[in-house]
């Protein structure tokens, strides 16, 4: 069925909706097609008939007059007690929201009868449709029927968790689903996890897998969309809080988005009829042999990213035989990360603390565990300001530590991640690189470095590599982007050290160009964040090896057999 989408827009306008919304409403319900990619082969466009919900022209009215102020009101309803999330200390859920389908979770009887009647006739003008809820009580609670709604005699399945009202099964692994509205009884004293409640913990897991995988197609088109998004919506957007720490930028996020869109102005210049049977995208960092030149930024707390954090970010890289820079802010020791994958290449990151003896006692432990370099980073003597986590007061969970300090402080000075404030040395010069020096034998990479003076401060003080990078952008907003950094650095160091870059690399193209320009290597640091949170090790080298045969094919088409022959003249140099 064919559906006119002019009363939609009609009805958009009138409601006061901005043009700009509705023109991309617009572009998004009207002469859609789809196609089908298998093998890089695409199939010819199928055209998208309107009849299921996401093309009914009152989706995007219901979205507006109805699902959210329903949601908004049911969230701040005092009246409303939700389910205590195991683990936190005051956090409760009370929402999972999914189109016009809503799970309303609640702790006891009133909460129901508030969520059910009160709530959705008063502030959303919308009556529930008994016929189609269901209510599952996760606890001896009685009389479920006066609330109106059904109680399932054999149990209900919620995407692969199934639930039974006697609370004898145990979670089935099924590809199912469900809506239902789950009811915990309340009692006066507190409540200890019981079975039945470590069996909604393993559901709400269940559900935040599904949500990660959403995260991840967000997060790829959270910079393109941001600003519509925001033109209309008052209200924060949903995009969970630990994906916005990590896609977070310094103050506007002008440099951050600069990374990324500076290498769509340049321009390759292809070689053609060069025999490209065999492409050999092998590399080497100072001496040590990877398969592709394309290795892992430092990033910090991935176990917000997934429950193995660095683990699971180690074990991936060696896998893909590349290198991993260790962050210092890592969620699981140097030894576990170590021990997880025990023939991996790794640098380590360093941050200089105030306390020179723990710094130096770090040093010591990750050359002792097989560590190859040591990732100095120059451009953080204090935090960039990073509007979305001010606004988000966003706070890594309390659960979550640096762990490579465990230990080494007392809790009553600890603040967030359990350090001290004031943790990093400000005071940090070029003068430190001897000091370093003197602690180890391992090799020093300074890293956020942008300009050519530093460049040859680097030279001068003898440090084997230089990392191009402005800290993912943030920290110092309005700096250039790393790629256009990178060509005054590779000039002025000519061949007395190794120069990387991060920042901005999305795709096997973007590799290309910035080793056409003088990267030795290049490193991905949000990317990674994204891979682990899809699908922990296996997300992340999925990440890789799609990188890694992009750049395969960018090499193929530009006429490059391997690494060495890849230069400025692939490049139209002259405009950039």
């Amino acid at each position: 069925m064919t559906v006119s989408h002019w009363f939609l827009f009609q009805t958009l306008e009138r409601m006061g909706v901005p043009l700009t919304f509705i023109s991309w409403i617009r572009t998004l319900y009207t002469d859609m097609s789809s196609e089908v990619q298998v093998n890089r082969f695409l199939s010819t466009q199928i055209t998208v008939e309107s009849g299921v919900w996401q093309r009914c022209p009152l989706s995007p009215i219901l979205l507006v007059c109805t699902i959210k102020p329903l949601t908004q009101h049911l969230s701040q309803d005092p009246g409303i007690h939700g389910v205590h999330i195991l683990g936190s200390s005051n956090q409760d859920c009370k929402l999972l929201a999914y189109m016009e389908n809503l799970n309303i979770l609640c702790q006891n009887k009133w909460s129901v009868e508030t969520a059910l009647w009160n709530t959705q006739v008063n502030e959303a003008g919308a009556k529930l449709n008994v016929s189609k809820s269901t209510c599952l009580a996760m606890g001896n609670l009685r009389n479920l029927e006066s609330l109106g709604v059904s109680v399932p005699c054999e149990g209900v399945k919620i995407l692969r968790i199934e639930f039974d009202p006697k609370l004898s099964s145990r979670p089935m692994f099924e590809k199912t689903k469900a809506k239902t509205l789950l009811v915990q009884e309340s009692h006066e004293a507190p409540i200890h996890p019981s079975p039945q409640a470590l069996l909604l913990q393993l559901f709400l897991k269940e559900l935040q897998k599904l949500w990660q995988f959403c995260c991840i197609l967000f997060a790829s088109h959270f910079a393109i969309f941001s600003g519509a998004i925001n033109s209309w919506i008052p209200s924060p957007c949903s995009f969970p809080l630990k994906c916005q720490w990590y896609a977070s930028g310094a103050d506007e996020c002008c440099t951050r988005e600069d990374n990324i869109l500076a290498y769509k102005r340049i321009r390759f210049r292809p070689r053609m009829l060069r025999d490209m049977s065999v492409i050999d995208t092998k590399t080497t960092l100072l001496g040590t042999e990877i398969s592709f030149p394309v290795g892992i930024a430092p990033t910090g707390f991935h176990q917000l990213a997934w429950p193995d954090g660095e683990k699971s970010t180690a074990r991936a890289a060696a896998a893909m035989n590349t290198c991993y820079i260790t962050s210092t802010y890592s969620t699981c020791a140097v030894e576990e990360i170590a021990a997880a994958a025990p023939r991996g290449f790794r640098w380590f990151q360093l941050y200089i603390h105030r306390n020179r003896a723990l710094t130096a006692q770090l040093v010591q432990r990750v050359e002792a565990l097989g560590f190859q370099g040591l990732v100095l980073t120059a451009d953080l003597p204090y935090t960039g300001k990073r509007r979305a986590d001010i606004h988000n007061n966003f706070q890594v969970p309390p659960h979550m530590k640096v762990k490579n300090f465990e230990g080494n402080f007392e809790e009553n000075i600890c603040t967030e991640y359990g350090l001290p404030p004031n943790f990093i040395d400000p005071s940090i010069n070029w003068n430190d690189i001897y000091w370093l020096k003197s602690l180890t034998r391992l090799p020093i990479i300074v890293k956020g470095i942008l300009t050519r003076e530093d460049a040859d401060l680097a030279a001068r003080h003898g440090v084997q590599g230089i990392i191009v990078s402005n800290h993912g952008g943030r920290q110092l907003d309005g700096g250039p982007a790393t790629i256009d950094a990178l060509v005054e650095v590779v000039d002025m160091v000519q061949d007395k050290m190794e120069v990387y870059l991060d920042g901005g690399i999305r795709t096997g193209s973007d590799v290309l160009k910035a080793l056409a320009l003088g990267a030795k290597c290049v490193f991905i640091g949000r990317p990674v964040l994204w891979g682990l949170t899809y699908k922990g090790e296996e997300g992340l080298r999925e990440v890789l090896q799609i990188l890694h045969d992009e750049l395969r094919l960018s090499m193929a088409l530009a006429g490059c057999h391997n690494v060495t022959e890849i230069g400025r003249h692939l490049v139209q140099f002259s405009k950039l």
